[in-house]
């Protein structure tokens, strides 16, 4: 048996334990699972596996699971179903299913080595038919092949391609019941344990053709037939012509041996026409017939290109050597090799052979060789081109991630900007509050009211204002900060604070009531800290003057100020677990659909030229998705709007 890679699926350990310590003995490579669905896995995983032993029962899915998707993964994979005594229904189901044969447990190890026999049998008989298949399929001549009564059993695309009257599907069919083909019964007719007509001419499909059998009978008695059809509408409406110029010469053309010469040189007329090389070598590598193709292609005369010929097999290392030996019985198809010409240069092609059967048993080769030089030099060309677009790809994309990060760092320059009146605010603030505060540190001073307690109570307020200021221009440094492409870990509501520590205080005087609901847990994203702060802020922002805008407009300002100066930030997580998301909910004026198509797009914006660039949710846009996520918009006018953006959660080994 040739396929030394074998997998065993049970859940009984002492089954791999056994079946493991022999198989190995016996020169195998056992791979081991104990559930149907891991097989399944592991044959994907390991290609060479050849046979699969499985138990019936099995957990997660059964044996016939497994035999269903082991089938469906690679027909050739020999399945070996393992049953209890009690389990031959099961056995015979899973035979009718495609399973190739069964142990019932228990079982010697000599029926075991009896059916991994049988399994390598039909693997390599699989194997073969198949390679058959693929051969007849890339033929590029018309045959049929039939079996001894008839019946046909395949046929090459080129022959259907002469043919398209014929039903869709000719397999299966009688060849002479086929339209036009009712004279190729005579094909079928026996003389003296021989065929009685050696080629016929048919009429199909408004043309003319020869139906010529190829002799693969080798002991007297085939079991199938091969026929090489050829179009011959042509030469038939030439021969029609001749027929009527000339009496005497339609007797000699009627005549057996001339039809035969005849047909044998219309043989040797399409073998030079054709666009290939094609040679025919005897059984003692001796030069049969090389067609005018290939003499055009080498320069070679005949007895040169046997001389050239011959050389290759004195070179096991190359491919060539296998193609022209005659004593190979390996038949090749699509083998791309170099052949040297006359005049030194080498042309590339794709090789093909076949054995030719004889009746001395002796037989000889069929070599077709098609010249791909050019389609492989083009390939060549491409590879390099595709190399050289690959680099300026990169190189542009290089130059894009810079401009950017310059892009996303503008337009935090250009929110600063917006932000800055409140900024500033912020800050004179904090700075009353420490002026007022000496103040009175001077005036109780000076009163000789200053006690210890005052002047530390004083002081402490002083460093708590302090300490505010320093927040928030740390968080400013952090916002205008050119950001580096190195994601850390980063806690959303870290983001949500360093956003609201900036803006909230502005949001705030401007009447605007702010809900925080940020649950305690959510998992960490992968990110940059400013980026998302950036996000949050175009955000409140956005938020924070379509609130304003609404309440401009409102008829009743002061009756309902306080339902619709609102505005509320969330987060939380999906229902997978797998992601975090953070949405901004406002009360203000909303977007209808028409705004909501265009609401990402740069430079588009609703707000006064002084008061947008039109860049902010474009960026926060990119933003997100450079961090691998979404970022959504619900919206009704009138209704206020909700941005969600969705980021994925951090995974922890």
């Amino acid at each position: 048996m040739e396929d030394r890679e074998l997998l065993v699926i049970d859940d009984e350990e002492s089954i791999h334990k056994l079946l493991g310590d022999y198989l190995r003995g016996r020169g195998y490579t056992v791979y081991s699972v104990f559930d149907g669905m891991d097989g399944v896995a592991s044959l994907r995983d390991h290609a060479g596996i050849g046979v699969v032993l499985t138990d019936v029962r099995l957990a997660g899915a059964d044996g016939l699971d497994v035999l269903r998707e082991i089938k469906q993964h690679d027909p050739l994979v020999q399945v070996v179903m393992m049953t209890a005594a009690n389990d031959k229904n099961v056995a015979v189901q899973a035979l009718r299913l495609g399973a190739d044969d069964y142990l019932e447990k228990p079982f010697r190890l000599s029926e075991l080595d009896e059916v991994l026999e049988r399994c390598g049998g039909r693997r390599r008989l699989e194997s073969l038919w198949r390679r058959r298949q693929l051969f007849m399929e890339h033929l590029p001549i018309g045959l049929i092949w039939c079996d001894k009564h008839g019946k046909v059993e395949g046929i090459t695309p080129a022959a259907r391609l002469l043919i398209p009257c014929a039903p869709s599907e000719i397999v299966g069919n009688v060849l002479w019941d086929l339209p036009g083909l009712q004279s190729a019964r005579a094909l079928f007719e026996p003389e003296n344990n021989r065929v009685s007509a050696r080629t016929v001419e048919v009429e199909a499909c408004d043309n003319s053709f020869i139906l010529q059998p190829v002799d693969l009978d080798r002991d007297g008695a085939p079991d199938s037939r091969v026929f090489v059809l050829t179009n011959v509408t042509e030469e038939k409406n030439l021969q029609r012509e001749l027929d009527k110029l000339s009496k005497e010469l339609e007797a000699q053309v009627r005549d057996r041996t001339e039809s035969l010469a005849a047909e044998l040189g219309f043989t040797e007329s399409l073998l030079d026409a054709a666009g290939v090389l094609v040679a025919v070598i005897d059984h003692s590598g001796r030069l049969v017939r090389l067609n005018k193709f290939a003499e055009e292609l080498t320069r070679f005369s005949r007895s040169e290109a046997e001389r050239v010929f011959s050389g290759f097999i004195q070179h096991p290392e190359s491919p060539l050597s296998r193609i022209f030996d005659p004593h190979s019985s390996e038949e090749h198809g699509g083998t791309v090799a170099e052949l040297p010409t006359r005049d030194g240069t080498k042309r590339i092609l794709s090789w093909s052979t076949r054995r030719l059967a004889s009746r001395d048993n002796r037989g000889g080769k069929l070599i077709v060789g098609v010249d791909v030089t050019e389609q492989k030099q083009l390939e060549a060309k491409l590879k390099t081109y595709n190399i050289q677009l690959e680099n300026i790809v990169e190189s542009r994309s290089s130059e894009l991630r810079e401009k950017n990060a310059q892009l996303i760092h503008t337009a935090r320059l250009a929110t600063l900007g917006e932000i800055a009146a409140g900024i500033a605010h912020e800050m004179k603030q904090p700075l009353n509050v420490i002026s007022i505060t000496a103040d009175l540190i001077k005036l109780l001073h000076r009163n000789r009211t200053l006690t210890d307690d005052l002047l530390l109570s004083n002081l402490e307020k002083i460093r708590s204002t302090v300490n505010r200021v320093a927040t928030t221009i740390t968080h400013l440094q952090g916002f205008i900060h050119i950001d580096s492409s190195n994601f850390e870990t980063i806690r959303i509501p870290d983001a949500i604070d360093g956003a609201l520590s900036i803006l909230g205080e502005q949001i705030r005087l401007d009447g605007i009531d702010i809900a925080r609901e940020i649950p305690d847990g959510l998992p960490t994203v992968q990110g940059e800290l400013t980026q998302l702060e950036q996000v949050l802020v175009n955000l409140l922002l956005n938020a924070r003057d379509t609130i304003l805008e609404k309440a401009r407009l409102s008829e009743d300002e002061e009756e309902e100020s306080a339902e619709l100066k609102r505005l509320c930030i969330r987060a939380g997580t999906g229902q997978n677990g797998k992601d975090v998301w953070v949405e901004v909910t406002d009360t203000g004026m909303g977007i209808n659909d028409e705004l909501k198509q265009r609401i990402f797009e740069p430079f588009f914006t609703t707000k006064q030229a002084d008061r947008g660039t039109g860049l902010g949710l474009s960026i926060s846009s990119n933003i997100v998705q450079l961090h691998g996520g979404t970022i959504e918009l619900e919206s009704a006018p009138g209704q206020g709007s909700t941005f969600r953006i969705v980021l994925p959660a951090e995974k922890h080994s």
